[in-house]
């Protein structure tokens, strides 16, 4: 998701208040310390103007990088 944030140029309190969710749930979401429900996942790819599908790919590759570095013995 920060990714996507950072090719629109958005700041997290832009993403929320285009999404209707809070700055630091934002946040919280980027860094990992929230699993999104797909409701959420919706509101975040309409405040990115991005299919909610876009955003769901990304964290599958994100979650399959970070498995491949752990099993590799790097650091994710």
């Amino acid at each position: 998701m920060r990714q996507l944030r950072g090719i629109g140029g958005l700041s997290q309190e832009q993403l929320g208040f285009a999404a209707g969710l809070h700055r630091n749930y934002v946040g919280a979401i980027e860094r990992g310390e929230i699993n999104p429900t797909l409701r959420v996942l919706c509101k975040v790819g309409y405040g990115l103007r991005v299919p909610a599908s876009d955003v769901l790919v990304m964290a599958e590759r994100l979650a399959a990088d970070r498995r491949r570095a752990q099993l590799s013995g790097e650091e994710p």
